[in-house]
């Protein structure tokens, strides 16, 4: 009987029971390495003599065959990942196509394969904004994250972008964005002009006394 057949880290986890982040985590601590590693675009694969040996199956048990895959519909992969269906839509357009099958309805379906594709996508990348490339969206940093960099608080940008001194480069809904770059360079400034004023402040005491 040939063995030569090979899985997918999809396959394999759905015919060994497990998840695919615990084959990851068996990848890492050896329990179970995968048939060679990854080159180029080759995918991560199992030999079926590795999933009978984990299996403990006779050696006249029946070849394995590749399970269906699950697939699970835009809605849920979206809660899962924690963003809404239309910034799922953004974050496939933000990459390498992840090609989601159909169903019947037409509605979008993906593998474990390529929600982990997503994830990874997810991580590595900036704020999702529609018509924002990825290497763009790096740069920018949300009005919390722009009032950190600040060490003030929301309502003090508020006040700056009422009188024109800060002034979000994006807004989509009622989220704005900052370059990263924009509010190091304004609050560098603002320091500047803070320690002047303070410094300016004796003197103008002593002139009005004398």
């Amino acid at each position: 009987m040939s063995l030569g057949k090979s899985f997918t880290i999809a396959e394999a986890a759905e015919l060994l029971g497990v998840s695919v982040p615990t084959l990851y985590n068996w990848k890492r601590d050896g329990t179970l390495r995968p048939n060679g590693e990854p080159t180029g675009r080759q995918r991560i694969a199992y030999s079926e003599q590795q999933l009978r040996d984990r299996l403990s199956l006779p050696l006249d048990a029946p070849p394995l065959t590749s399970p269906q895959p699950i697939r699970l519909s835009a809605a849920v992969v979206a809660k899962q990942l924690g963003i809404s269906i239309d910034q799922l839509d953004r974050l496939e357009d933000a990459g390498p196509t992840v090609n989601a099958a159909r169903s019947i309805t037409n509605r979008r379906l993906y593998t474990a394969e390529q929600i982990g594709a997503l994830r990874a996508r997810l991580a590595d990348g900036g704020p999702i904004l529609p018509g924002v490339s990825p290497r763009v969206a790096k740069s920018l940093v949300s009005r919390s994250e722009a009032a950190e960099l600040c060490n003030v608080n929301v309502r003090t940008l508020h006040r700056w972008e009422t009188h024109g001194k800060l002034v979000p480069v994006a807004r989509f809904g009622q989220q704005c964005f900052y370059l990263k770059k924009q509010v190091i360079d304004f609050k560098t400034r603002w320091l500047s002009d803070t320690a002047n004023q303070r410094r300016a402040q004796p003197s103008r005491k002593k002139t009005s006394t004398s």
